[in-house]
Formats: structure tokens, sequence, C-alpha cells
């Protein structure tokens, strides 16, 4: 039985094709995933840099949330 396939990136069936950009696609987000605490650890230290003492050690909860811990 020959396979016929109009996808021109997969020449295999539709299931299998589908199945295939699945797993490519969990593997894209899994290789992003890894690197990813430690990147936005190190955004925050840069920008740390940056910011007042003020700013640091200023308590954003009482400007975000009401007295009951409702959003404001």
């Amino acid at each position: 039985m020959a396979l016929n396939s109009k996808n021109d990136r997969v020449s295999t069936t539709g299931p299998v094709a589908a199945t295939l950009e699945h797993r490519l696609d969990g593997l894209h987000w899994q290789k992003f995933r890894v690197g990813m605490p430690e990147e936005l650890m190190e955004v925050g230290r840069r920008c740390a840099t940056h910011a007042s003492r003020e700013w640091l050690t200023r308590d954003f909860d009482q400007e975000l949330y009401d007295e009951r811990g409702l959003p404001r």
C-alpha cells in the first residue's frame, strides 16, 4: 500500500505528521524551560542594580491588596 501525503514538510500520513509536530514542539519547550529560572534570576539581578534602596524595600502588598487580601 502506498502512502500519499499533501504535507510538504512530512511525507507520511496526517496522524503521524501531527504526532511528530507535537513531539517536536514538546522538545522545543523542554529545552526552553531548562535554563529559564537561571535566566530570570539573572534579569532580576541586573534590574536590582538599577533600583534604589527605597524601591527594593517597598511593601508592594499594601499597594496592590486591600485589608482583606483582595486586589485593589
